[in-house]
């Protein structure tokens, strides 16, 4: 007969318990009946949901009027500004936006 499979209900908590503690992986599996594949695979499902991910995402902020009369600023990660001063189609803007994805 098979073990019932295991959820991240069951497992999420024990992972942090392990990640808390001060054993090693095989006294941990040892003491709560594990097998050491089962909480390698529950440690890396845990840590790829809990680990946050770099976002491709950059901030695009309206510019007040007193600023001047651009309608939109980009601001690249290594501090490039862009200013929109007139409106522009999305494929133009979507061109800006992934322009400089390798040189961050």
């Amino acid at each position: 007969m098979t073990k019932p499979r295991k959820t991240a209900d069951v497992m999420f908590p024990l992972v942090e318990t392990y990640l808390h503690g001060q054993q090693t992986q095989k006294e941990f599996c040892r003491e709560h009946d594990l097998s050491i594949s089962v909480l390698g695979y529950w440690l890396a499902k845990y840590r790829r949901q809990h680990t946050e991910k770099p976002s491709h995402f950059m901030d695009i902020t309206p510019v007040s009027a007193s600023e001047g009369s651009a309608l939109l600023e980009i601001v690249y990660p290594h501090g490039v500004r862009v200013r929109l001063f007139a409106p522009v189609g999305p494929a133009y803007l979507a061109s800006l936006l992934t322009l400089d994805r390798g040189g961050a």
